[in-house]
């Protein structure tokens, strides 16, 4: 995989972004909305912001809102796989399994492009190869080549 695109590098660590990361590291949920609110409005075209809005929303409890903020990630970045792992997983464990696997088929699709041993983007350290794992545990009919489009 080539680096990732400018607009998905670290945030300069006074940024909103970066203050919405540790935030949300450190549990404190409003704050990091606050933050991340900031930082879109500072760059709405960042699919990294809205990816960790999203997160932060579904931790606060609203996952429709979470789901509407990967989305919008996807949409910026359409190989962006974590927000995909993250909307599949919030369809499955609300009984959505056909668009979970679509989001999942996607996510690997995008994976299998790249060295298993590579740091996904956003995943906290998480190998390639281990989040193909991780997704075919949870859906094994999410094979690539289905579902593409986001």
């Amino acid at each position: 995989m080539s680096a990732p695109p400018a607009r998905l590098a670290t945030p300069a660590p006074d940024s909103p972004l970066a203050a919405a990361r540790r935030c949300a590291d450190a549990g404190r949920f409003d704050e990091a909305a606050l933050q991340c609110r900031t930082a879109l409005e500072r760059e709405p075209m960042n699919p990294a912001g809205y990816y960790l809005y999203g997160v932060v929303l579904q931790e606060k409890g609203d996952p429709t809102a979470a789901a509407r903020e990967f989305r919008r990630a996807i949409y910026l970045d359409p190989e962006f796989v974590a927000p995909y792992m993250s909307l599949g997983q919030l369809l499955h464990a609300s009984g959505n399994r056909v668009e979970a696997r679509r989001h999942f088929s996607n996510a690997l699709a995008i994976l299998e492009r790249h060295p298993d041993e590579e740091i996904v983007r956003e995943s906290g350290g998480t190998t390639v190869g281990a989040l193909a794992a991780m997704i075919r545990s949870i859906e094994p009919e999410a094979n690539s080549g289905n579902g593409k489009g986001g």
